[in-house]
């Protein structure tokens, strides 16, 4: 029946969630404690300069899957909740006008943006009833 079918739907998407969850983590551990190892083995050691990035790439990476996935959900379910990225786009962007003076600092505003996005999008899924 239609409402086994959402009940089963919100399941896969708790699941989706929780593997990615899974997943993210284990990709934190893997750049927080082999850096120089998959620098050598995937780029070259001349790239060793970005060793101190991969972990923050991993915590990106992470919110950047499920702000992808849950956006992609709302605009299926023809939610409105799927503007939440245009609607925070211009902060994004009066963020790094005003902050990003430095490779790091954008990097760190990218992390802030997007772990905060992807918390909002959570918050969306728990209102609604998938």
């Amino acid at each position: 029946s239609a409402k086994e079918n959402k009940k089963s739907s919100k399941k896969i998407v708790y699941l989706i969630l929780t593997l990615l969850s899974f997943s993210s983590l284990a990709m934190y551990l893997l750049y927080h404690f082999f850096p120089q190892q998959l620098i050598n083995i995937i780029l070259s050691p001349k790239f060793v300069y970005i060793k101190d990035f991969l972990p923050q790439a991993a915590i990106f990476g992470f919110s950047l899957a499920i702000i992808t996935f849950l956006n992609t959900f709302f605009i299926a379910k023809q939610k409105k909740e799927s503007l939440l990225i245009a609607l925070g786009a211009p902060f994004y962007l009066l963020a790094i006008f005003l902050f990003a003076h430095s490779f790091t600092a954008l990097v760190q505003i990218n992390i802030i943006y997007s772990l905060i996005l992807a918390l909002i999008y959570f918050g969306a899924l728990l209102k609604q009833p998938i």
